[in-house]
């Protein structure tokens, strides 16, 4: 069949048009990698061929082959688009039209086979064409998500190449047909190209519209703030999400509009050093940034990944005037021959989590703290307990020269100093125990005005001689329930108080004296309940106070004093105490005018009875008992063995625990009292009483140790406890301790 002029070009045209389409669709799904435009693509492939099998015919011959392969490429491009259009517009597909497709391949291969000619087999295929492009293009017209502008003219042209395709098959019995059908074709095929390709990208302007919207609410909705800002010699907010408001009580228009906003915002410091970066950094090439300036004035945190910007803090002020902490998440852009030019990123309000970190460093240092005190406790009670035995060992070897020197008054006045000043250091190591909480306060009976008078001695070879010390007490004062020595040691803290804040000469004074607190004069002590109270004052003509230093007086480690003059704690110390024997503290003080410290006790209601020499009991009848010396220091065995020997008792002794426990199951029936110390290595009292009433219930043992009674009950988890001798003590008291003992057998 002879190809004519118009035919010739005609057939160029579409085969080079199909080619560019072929490669447009092409590289749209090698970006973009949607399936219908790799159909397309495909689709426009298959036309290709086709027209550039129907040039090889014409011009080498009327082969029955590419006839076949020429329909073949024909029935693909149909099906291609088909399902293409499927794809693009989300219908649903059917495996009846694969079935059919197959078919129709299978018809055309068996006609061609059967060697029907090419216009049987083009009469095969056209019915096919004419379904499946008219299929495709009610497809289109049905797709709602589009302008209806857009699917008229896609849907109608797939329906009108529907048509052309049809009369295929009669193009080679009417020429005139051909010229026409390759004219309207034309025509038809710019619209379905133009369609095709207004379909694609209304579709994309669509999605990116609904992609923009879905970043746009994501920015909106996010708690953080997402910000941009233009760099130059302004900086200026080019965006910044709604969320700002919150955090700074600032609307989005308030930052695009204001330009010292920022200044208002950023506290001065972090500002300036947020300046001098940004300053730098505009200064400097890209990537030749330098941030150890930021790092060092902004904790910058550079980031990992090779990019420009990191991570760091700057406080912000609310317009509320709350202050905000927050963590900046930066990243710059670059622009080619201009150096960076933007910023943006990520702003949190990281106040909360400051506030928690401030607050676990705080339980760190208290942690430490803590650790710290209840070591410093442990050796305070090791002192202790040392320290008691040295002074049992003075105390006894003291009152035993005094027993044997008695008839030279002055030896055993000295000896009686040397006893009364290990009295003293018996109440300041039950003071260490306290602190130490191995002992618990005493509550007794006290006379503050014999503690005043104890306080007023000790003090009184220990002040400056500049310093005069007077006492103004009550008579028939009333007794408080308390801790003597804790009470001692209360107005001892008072007293050095006093004396710290007297330059030069001056006087301090120590008033005793009793009140009834109720109605109005509770507002004098608010801390204090109705009722009788005993009133310890310290009276000082120093330095005086501030009004801010008053208030702050009793706050633990808080000092006037100059670094390593003081601890801070007196004042706390005399709080504590005083709170703890159910009382209160009331300080009055002005500049220049000299302070006075009142410490408001419950009364007890009698009176405090003064102390009584006891008579000597050293002549007590002991009997002919045999006493056991359990303790693990030597210098008090020998001591304890002295005393006893001296009141007329055998003595037997053990070193340890394990000593007593052996010694008392051989020679119980001859030992009638074993006197135990608790604190000692190995084996210590109370396993050793336990062991003992293991050997013989009736065993009688005399606790000589620091620990009170309750402190011993606990240990033994009973009431139970055995009789208690204090350590240290004198002959006297542990003659009285034996007497007991023998009249409760």
């Amino acid at each position: 069949m002879k190809m004519m002029p118009w035919e010739d070009s005609g057939l160029l045209t579409v085969l080079i048009g199909t080619f560019m389409l072929t490669l447009i669709c092409g590289h749209l799904y090698r970006r973009d990698r949607r399936a219908f435009l790799g159909y397309w693509a495909l689709g426009w492939a298959a036309w290709m061929f086709y027209y550039a099998l129907r040039v090889a015919i014409e011009y080498w011959g009327d082969f029955l082959l590419l006839h076949l392969v020429c329909q073949l490429f024909s029935l693909t491009a149909a099906q291609l688009f088909f399902v293409g259009c499927l794809k693009f517009t989300g219908a649903s597909t059917s495996r009846l039209w694969k079935v059919v497709f197959i078919s129709m391949l299978a018809a055309v291969v068996g006609s061609a086979l059967l060697g029907a000619s090419y216009l049987v087999i083009a009469a095969i295929v056209a019915p096919y064409l004419l379904v499946m492009y008219v299929g495709t293009g009610v497809v289109i017209l049905r797709y709602k998500d589009a302008a209806r502008s857009v699917t008229f003219v896609a849907g109608l042209s797939f329906i009108l190449v529907g048509v052309i395709q049809s009369t295929n098959p009669w193009q080679f019995v009417m020429p005139s047909l051909a010229l026409w059908s390759f004219r309207l074709g034309a025509v038809v095929g710019s619209f379905l190209i133009l369609g095709m390709l207004a379909f694609y990208f209304e579709r994309m302007i669509k999605e990116s519209a609904i992609g923009l919207d879905r970043y746009r609410l994501l920015a909106e909705n996010a708690r953080d703030v997402i910000f941009r800002a233009r760099l130059g010699p302004e900086l200026v907010i080019e965006y910044v999400s709604p969320s700002v408001e919150v955090l700074t009580g600032f609307s989005p228009e308030d930052f695009y509009t204001d330009k010292a906003i920022l200044a208002k915002i950023i506290s001065p410091p972090d500002l300036i050093q947020l300046e001098r970066f940004l300053n730098s950094l505009l200064c400097a090439p890209y990537g030749e940034v330098d941030f150890r300036g930021a790092v060092y004035s902004l904790g910058m945190i550079p980031a990992e990944d090779g990019r420009l910007g990191g991570l760091f803090n700057l406080q912000l002020h609310h317009q509320d005037g709350r202050v905000v902490h927050t963590e900046q998440q930066v990243v710059f852009e670059k622009a080619d021959g201009k150096g960076v030019v933007a910023a943006e990123g990520i702003c949190r309000d990281i106040t909360e989590r400051r506030q928690a970190e401030w607050e676990q460093e705080q339980l760190r240092d208290q942690l430490l703290k803590s650790q710290k005190m209840e070591a410093l406790g442990s050796l305070a009670g090791g002192v202790a307990h040392d320290m008691n035995n040295i002074l049992s060992a003075i105390m006894g070897v003291a009152s035993l020269l005094g027993r044997r020197l008695r008839k030279n008054p002055e030896v055993t006045s000295l000896l009686d100093t040397v006893v009364e000043s290990c009295k003293r250091g018996r109440d300041l190591t039950g003071n260490l125990l306290g602190f130490s909480r191995r002992t618990v306060a005493r509550k007794e009976k006290v006379s503050l005005n014999l503690a005043a008078k104890n306080v007023a001695n000790i003090l009184a070879a220990t002040l400056p001689k500049s310093i005069t010390l007077k006492t103004r007490l009550a008579p028939n004062l009333s007794a408080v329930e308390g801790d003597s020595a804790q009470l001692e040691q209360l107005l001892m803290n008072l007293c050095l108080n006093a004396a710290d804040s007297i330059d030069g000469s001056g006087t301090i004074e120590i008033v005793t004296s009793e009140h009834g607190f109720f109605g109005d004069d509770l507002e004098v002590a608010p801390e204090l309940k109705a009722g009788e109270y005993v009133i310890l004052e310290v009276i000082d003509d120093g330095s005086g106070m501030e009004p801010e230093t008053v208030e702050r007086a009793f706050e633990p480690f808080f000092t006037t004093k100059e670094p390593g003059q003081g601890t801070g704690l007196g004042l706390s110390m005399v709080y504590g105490t005083a709170r703890s024997h159910g009382g209160g503290v009331e300080i009055k003080s002005k500049k220049g005018l000299g302070t006075k410290v009142a410490i408001y006790l419950p009364s007890s209601g009698v009176l405090a009875d003064e102390p009584k020499e006891n008579k000597d009991s050293a002549h007590l009848n002991l009997g002919n008992w045999t006493v056991l010396v359990v303790d693990d220091e030597e210098m008090i065995r020998s001591t304890n063995r002295e005393m006893l020997e001296e009141l007329g008792l055998r003595v037997l002794i053990a070193e340890s625990g394990e000593d007593a426990c052996r010694i008392f199951e051989d020679r119980r029936r001859e030992i009638s009292l074993v006197m135990l110390d608790v604190a000692m290595p190995g084996m210590d009292g109370i396993q050793t009483l336990e062991k003992l009433r293991n050997i013989d219930r009736r065993v009688q043992v005399l606790f000589a140790t620091a620990y009170d009674r309750d402190t011993l009950s606990r240990e033994l988890g009973t009431d139970d406890v055995p009789a208690l001798l204090k350590k240290p003590y004198t002959l006297k008291d542990l003659s009285m301790a034996l007497g007991r003992e023998i009249e409760s057998t």
